[in-house]
């Protein structure tokens, strides 16, 4: 086995390797650098650099990255406008009917009575909406 000699047109990979890592570290100390490349490693180097890497995958590789997925959980639909205005509404509406409870006594004639009445059936009324939308 010989060994063979670099010629000066073709530089050695890992000269250029020890000057850039001897630089960085230099750099990384504050120390100036005093390291000169010759012009065939620099050219080497720009094309190096600049050659665009070779990409290629694998046939089914889509279908098995997706096959090794969990299963999507499925999306819940945002909620309307009109949602959150009536969830609103049942919020309001349940806390004038706790505040309306200490007047109220079960007579027709009774304001308090009257419009606690009202604010139950206009709760009904807004959980048979919210029944209907969860049919559809």
């Amino acid at each position: 086995m010989g060994v063979t000699a670099q010629t000066n047109d073709r530089p050695n990979y890992r000269t250029i390797g020890w000057k850039l890592l001897k630089g960085a570290k230099a750099m990384q100390q504050n120390v100036p650098v005093d390291f000169k490349m010759t012009a065939s490693e620099d050219a080497l180097l720009n094309r190096t650099l600049e050659r665009k890497p070779q990409i290629a995958v694998p046939e089914g590789f889509a279908a098995r990255v997706a096959a090794a997925l969990p299963p999507q959980s499925p999306r819940r639909a945002p909620r309307s406008f009109g949602s959150l205005i009536s969830l609103g509404a049942a919020m309001v509406v349940t806390l004038v009917m706790f505040a309306l409870a200490p007047a109220a006594h079960p007579v027709l004639t009774n304001f308090a009575f009257d419009m606690e009445l009202l604010m139950l059936v206009q709760l009904c009324a807004i959980g048979w909406y919210y029944a209907l939308r969860r049919e559809m």
